[in-house]
């Protein structure tokens, strides 16, 4: 019996380092250049008896209970039928979580020379934009800034493909225009779509974790799409403190929402959290009964207290965001329940 992942003959995601993989939960060391495209036994390796390296996230998520990304896709048989472009690490935010590989932002902010990488896919939209096309997965960077984007949704207009095809979005919110351009007027040309919008809390403390975006903005998008969007929160050790007030602000506005437990980087995941403040942690974690599934409260419970260098790693934690604090003139620090734990560890010697 071999790895059974429909992803492998039937899906590619393209990065913007020009490289690509079945999806992308796939390992970042197992990328295979473009050039691959027309290759129709590109990831054929990958088919293993034992479930290969590669697909470890969606194997240890599975263990846990977890739904896992190769559930997106099942059903298909025939050619390329599902397509990720993230081509280019263009945004117009520095989220805390983030970096440059996914945010020129954030590369410039780190004074890297090439602060935006970009893929040019225009000569590989033939192997990309097939007649099998189902499902079409934008993000990035952000991609309604992107001019890749608005290209190719009016390249599969103009080829007649448009209504035969899904459009699914990760999207930061912040803007729905490009140019000129009315995203409404291409969207009803096409089959659905589906919009994932990266937002973990809301007002102050969202625009801190987020940086760069401004809440007002990102809620008149969000209840203008309310029919087409959906909520998809990243857990992390900066939102698990107010996040049943988050869900249930989403609950009360009839909006969807789905969640991300972050895994990396690790000083931001709750595998971080340190002992003194792991009775807080998993009262946070109480008030999410009744808002989120079993499987999900059990695998962030299962997190707290996991890390037997917590401590130490709690401390690069709170260094990540008071740098970034200095930096960017935010207060993240401030809307956190941090200040006690620091000033006894960190000041402690002046006692």
């Amino acid at each position: 019996m071999t790895w059974n992942c429909k992803a492998i003959d039937h899906a590619v995601t393209v990065y913007p380092d020009g490289s690509i993989s079945p999806c992308c939960q796939t390992s970042p060391n197992y990328r295979k250049p473009i050039s691959e495209l027309t290759n129709p036994n590109r990831f054929s390796d990958l088919k293993t008896e034992q479930p290969p390296e590669a697909c470890s996230v969606c194997v240890n998520n599975e263990q846990q209970g977890l739904r896992s990304w190769r559930k997106n896709f099942e059903g298909y048989d025939k050619g390329l039928q599902y397509v990720d472009i993230r081509n280019t690490n263009e945004c117009n935010l520095k989220c805390r979580y983030c970096g440059p590989h996914y945010s020129n932002q954030w590369a410039r902010e780190m004074e890297i020379k090439l602060d935006t990488v970009h893929t040019n896919i225009d000569n590989h939209l033939d192997q990309l934009l097939t007649d099998d096309l189902d499902r079409l997965y934008f993000t990035g960077g952000e991609p309604f800034i992107s001019r890749d984007h608005w290209n190719i949704l009016q390249r599969l207009v103009n080829e007649n493909k448009s209504k035969s095809v899904s459009l699914i979005y990760n999207s930061n919110l912040t803007t729905l225009k490009f140019k000129q351009l009315d995203i409404f007027d291409l969207w009803s040309k096409f089959k659905s779509v589906y919009i994932n919008a990266s937002i973990d809390q809301k007002g102050a403390l969202f625009e801190n974790i987020r940086s760069g975006a401004n809440w007002n903005t990102v809620e008149e998008n969000l209840f203008k799409l309310r029919d087409k969007v959906n909520v998809e929160i990243v857990i992390s050790i900066l939102n698990i403190w107010e996040l049943s007030e988050f869900l249930d602000y989403l609950k009360d506005n009839k909006l969807t929402y789905s969640t991300i437990i972050l895994n990396g980087p690790d000083y931001l995941s709750l595998e971080c959290v340190p002992p003194e403040l792991e009775k807080l942690a998993h009262n946070s974690i109480d008030k999410l009964e009744g808002l989120l599934d079993t499987s999900t409260i059990t695998a962030l419970r299962s997190l707290i207290g996991s890390r037997d260098d917590a401590e130490s790693m709690f401390n690069h934690t709170l260094n990540h965001i008071l740098l970034l604090d200095n930096l960017r003139s935010e207060n993240l620090f401030n809307l956190l329940p941090f200040e006690k734990y620091a000033k006894k560890r960190i000041l402690s010697n002046n006692g």
